[in-house]
């Protein structure tokens, strides 16, 4: 990893093809928070109820084409595809990703309505038309968030939807700067720049949403099973100790409301005139 505040696209690839296998152990098929709705759920049940929640923002029917930027191991592709029979894109900067993905479709008996792309979303031309552009904990690894909603804002066809899941903090906050590094993201933004990047792309916002207290058991629960294999972890390289690290701070972060797990859902107008 480049310096601090130096995070650059390789570093991101480096680190999700790295982590590939202790993601999968740790997080399962779905590599995003879980939403606790009782406090009761297991941590599979609670990703699930987290896509579904998301899922219930937005329209999505079986002539939906949506784009997954950085869907990681496939898993919230294949979810909607086997319920709403709609077609996925995935992009992912890992190629070990794209190749699970793939993998997983196939096993899944869906291939055939999943398209996974190994790239740099940041980079990349989003050259279809999509109902509904989905940014589940991705856009905190980008450099150019506002480029990459413009970009997203101009692909949706009239009436689409962009949703984007994030982490959201001040980057003037010495704790935020120091989980961005150690979390290999570029930078997080405040809810309010989400915000003024999609309006200021043309969209309006049709749901604002922070999940911040749902989500919280997700990170109390990978703090313990941290400790339980404990002498593992410090037997890891320093720059992986170094993300491990980054969990008692986001714990701290959100307890204290430095940081905010948010959803946030923008509209393209149905005319252009609108």
């Amino acid at each position: 990893m480049g310096a601090r505040g130096a995070i650059t696209s390789q570093d991101v690839k480096r680190h999700y093809d790295r982590w590939s296998l202790p993601f999968r152990l740790f997080w399962g098929e779905h590599l995003h928070q879980g939403l606790f709705l009782t406090g009761g759920e297991g941590p599979r049940q609670a990703q699930i109820q987290l896509l579904e929640f998301c899922c219930g923002l937005v329209e999505i029917r079986r002539s939906s084409l949506v784009l997954d930027v950085g869907c990681g191991y496939g898993g919230n592709a294949i979810h909607m595809v086997q319920k709403f029979d709609c077609r996925v894109e995935g992009l992912t900067i890992s190629p070990k990703q794209g190749q699970i993905a793939v993998n997983r479709a196939r096993r899944a008996r869906v291939a055939d309505r999943i398209a996974i792309h190994v790239c740099d979303a940041e980079s990349a031309a989003f050259r279809g038309e999509y109902d509904l552009i989905w940014m589940m904990e991705s856009s905190e690894h980008l450099h150019d968030k506002r480029g990459c909603i413009q970009k997203a804002a101009r692909r949706l066809r009239p009436g689409g939807w962009l949703l984007v899941a994030a982490w959201a903090g001040s980057m003037s906050e010495p704790l935020v700067q120091e989980i961005a590094a150690r979390a290999v993201c570029p930078g997080f933004q405040t809810v309010e720049e989400y915000e003024a990047q999609m309006l200021g792309s043309g969209l309006r916002i049709a749901t604002a949403r922070d999940l911040s207290k749902g989500i919280m058991p997700t990170w109390d629960i990978c703090q313990r099973r941290v400790g339980w294999v404990g002498p593992l972890w410090r037997a890891l390289p320093p720059r992986m100790r170094d993300y491990v690290g980054a969990i008692p701070l986001l714990i701290a972060a959100l307890r204290s409301g430095l940081m905010s797990y948010i959803i946030l859902v923008g509209q393209k107008p149905a005319c252009e005139n609108q």
